[in-house]
């Protein structure tokens, strides 16, 4: 989960602090739980992040497992009569999706995202450890993928993303380097905060070229309504 406080300024000197707050297992994995924070010059809290990741498995046995948690399931399905938005206006309504959008993250994409100038090998920027970890080829990070929401929801609620925005998101199968995928977000709810101020709420999505479901999540934005 992301939380978007505020906006960092250009030449900020910002900072970004975390710790693994818990740990425990599930269903033979070892998974650890990081609180994180971004604050800035001022104190101000930019962004707030927790993460929850398996340590130490073979990917290629688990990638594409179903959660054991299920909570509000994603159908990841617009409905054939839906309006598309490209920018979310006061005439939004429940039901209405955004403008898909289509992504493909190279291998260098990916290996510059996952330390590749650290002289660190990984199963997202070498091929030979991502195949000894019985996958095809290096994949995505989760939090590489998680990043195209971010750019689907601030294209369309512009600056009240940095300033109100939530995203969650559960990883259920890899994309590999170089494939293409999509984008997608969907209205679920509409919360009236006050005379100035909505809440948007979201199902957000990203489907590979395969057409599987490979991440589903949760968003919301509070976003400023126009005054008339």
């Amino acid at each position: 989960q992301i939380w978007f406080n505020s906006p960092a300024r250009m030449g900020e000197v910002v900072t970004l602090e975390g710790e693994y707050v818990d740990s425990y297992v599930l269903r033979g994995q070892g998974y650890v739980v990081m609180d994180a924070e971004v604050t800035g010059e001022d104190g101000r809290s930019i962004i707030r992040h927790r993460g929850v990741e398996i340590l130490k498995t073979v990917p290629g046995a688990i990638s594409g497992r179903a959660s054991a948690t299920p909570e509000k399931r994603v159908e990841g399905v617009v409905a054939p009569d839906a309006r598309y938005l490209q920018h979310i206006t006061d005439d939004v309504k429940v039901g209405d999706a955004i403008q898909p959008i289509q992504k493909t993250i190279t291998a260098e994409q990916a290996a510059v995202y996952s330390r590749v100038g650290e002289f660190v090998t990984n199963i997202h920027n070498n091929l030979s450890t991502a195949r000894a970890g019985g996958l095809r080829m290096p994949i995505v990070q989760g939090m590489q993928s998680f990043c195209t929401f971010t750019e689907l929801l601030t294209r369309a609620f512009g600056k009240d993303f940095f300033t109100g925005g939530w995203i969650k998101a559960k990883f259920i199968a890899p994309i590999t380097v170089f494939e293409d995928f999509n984008v997608y977000g969907m209205i679920t709810n509409i919360e009236k905060v006050s005379d100035t101020q909505e809440k948007v709420y979201l199902d957000v999505w990203i489907r590979r070229q395969d057409d599987r479901l490979a991440v589903a999540g949760w968003a919301s934005c509070l976003r400023n309504t126009s005054d008339d």
